[in-house]
């Protein structure tokens, strides 16, 4: 089957203010307004979020970019989640040039709390990262790609500089959240191992050694999907609370019962096209805009 989802389009992050989360990606990133408006009451009844309707609403990324954007809502008095203690969409994973670098900019950047410092990823050292929390709550790994890798299709900084190219869900299983993706989707599984996360052991107050069970899976267009199974003390995420809330991809919308459509949208990440909301497991929400 050929893979019928990819690459990421957006990340859409609830926010308690807006114009403090747009100046926290413009200063670390760069990232340009590129749309802006307010949300229709379609929207968020299609997002599982009725209460932002009217909310205002903006999207972001490098200029004359057609995917891997932020999209940020404001839901002023948002309630914040501990970041990597709820399940759900987690975080999202941005391309750069140099994690030492960003890691600088980070560091002075309001709106962004560092995590990690950066250290190379991964049992060939292709990746180097630093992880950080966002105005929103929602994780952040900032990534460089230090050598093409074996396993993944992966952006170069001439396709993905400053972009998102990975997504990460927080699960209570992984082999049930795997499968959604496999069989809705027709995306192959990459990697499949026990490993010591850091960000997850500091945020569970865990021994820096223990190992949580992590799988990927590869989307078309230089994108992937973390899936990490958290343990038991996780919690599903409150409502009306802020962080990462939907993701945006370029696919075809399934014929399931679970999809709805949409009303066809002007702005980016939609560009006109039709599209559909789709629920996965433990309540996963994913956008598919047809390409």
């Amino acid at each position: 089957m050929a893979k019928s989802l990819g690459p990421i389009l957006a990340a859409t992050v609830v926010v308690p203010n807006l114009n403090e989360a747009i100046a926290a990606y413009r200063d670390l990133l760069g990232h340009a307004r590129l749309a802006h408006g307010r949300l229709d009451e379609e929207l968020a009844l299609a997002w599982g979020q009725p209460q932002l309707a009217g909310s205002s609403w903006c999207v972001l990324g490098p200029t004359s970019a057609t995917g891997g954007l932020v999209r940020l809502v404001e839901a002023p008095g948002a309630p914040r989640p501990a970041t990597f203690r709820t399940l759900g969409w987690v975080a999202l994973e941005i391309l750069v040039a140099s994690a030492d670098e960003t890691w600088t900019r980070c560091l002075e950047v309001p709106g962004f709390e560092v995590l990690q410092k950066p250290s190379t990823v991964g049992a060939t050292g292709s990746l180097r990262a630093l992880q950080a929390v966002g105005p929103g709550g929602e994780g952040v790994y900032l990534t460089q790609v230090v050598r093409a890798s074996d396993l993944f299709d992966l952006p170069t900084l001439d396709t993905g500089r400053h972009l998102i190219y990975v997504v990460v869900v927080g699960t209570r299983d992984v082999d049930v959240t795997r499968h959604f993706f496999e069989s809705v989707f027709g995306v192959p599984r990459v990697t499949d191992h026990p490993l010591p996360v850091k960000v997850l052991n500091q945020a569970y107050d865990l021994p820096s050694d223990s190992l949580h069970r992590i799988s990927t899976v590869q989307l078309a267009g230089t994108s992937v999907i973390e899936i990490d199974e958290y343990p038991p003390s996780a919690s599903s995420r409150p409502p009306r609370s802020s962080g990462l809330t939907i993701v945006t991809f370029a696919g075809r919308c399934p014929e399931d019962e679970s999809v709805h459509s949409l009303s066809k949208r002007a702005e980016p990440p939609y560009w006109g096209a039709q599209a559909c909301t789709v629920t996965g497991p433990f309540g996963l929400r994913i956008e598919v805009v047809q390409r």
